[in-house]
């Protein structure tokens, strides 16, 4: 649970308290709770994971929905996701978020795709290739990337 405010966060009656200020344009009510918006939500989770984790969040914050619904949410803007960010001040998670808005692209195809070759690049990568399915209304696409590193 996140509080506003700058100080006085813990585990209280087994609920853990994160005190964090939060602006108005980043509290949401659905179905009569008061949640955070989903940019706020993305920048509190890419800020407490590894880089994968963050470039996987706010890739599909930003993500666009292909085959919307009534119910699709619309994609979070970069300025939505940098302003919830901006009310955090300093935080132990800003550079991984950081990190992942920089690598971060609009409709990336799908949330995270591009971490398969994160591992190439730092040289960790088992099998120096790795494989990448794509569906969409036309077919199933596969190709297979070797790794640069």
């Amino acid at each position: 649970m996140t509080i506003d405010s700058s100080r006085g966060g813990g585990i209280r009656g087994g609920v853990h308290a994160h005190a964090r200020p939060i602006r108005e344009a980043d509290i949401v009510v659905i179905d009569g709770l008061r949640v955070t918006s989903p940019a706020r939500t993305a920048v509190d989770l890419a800020m407490a994971g590894d880089h994968g984790q963050a470039l996987s969040i706010v890739d599909s914050a930003r993500l666009t929905v292909r085959f919307p619904n009534a119910d699709t949410r619309p994609p979070v803007t970069v300025d939505q996701l940098e302003e919830s960010a901006e009310v955090l001040g300093w935080r132990p998670g800003l550079p991984m978020f950081r990190r992942a808005m920089a690598e971060s692209v609009q409709d990336s195809g799908s949330a995270g795709s591009r971490a398969p070759g994160r591992c190439c690049w730092s040289g960790t990568c088992p099998s120096r290739s790795y494989r990448r399915t794509t569906a969409s209304a036309g077919g199933t696409t596969t190709r297979t990337s070797r790794c640069p590193g």
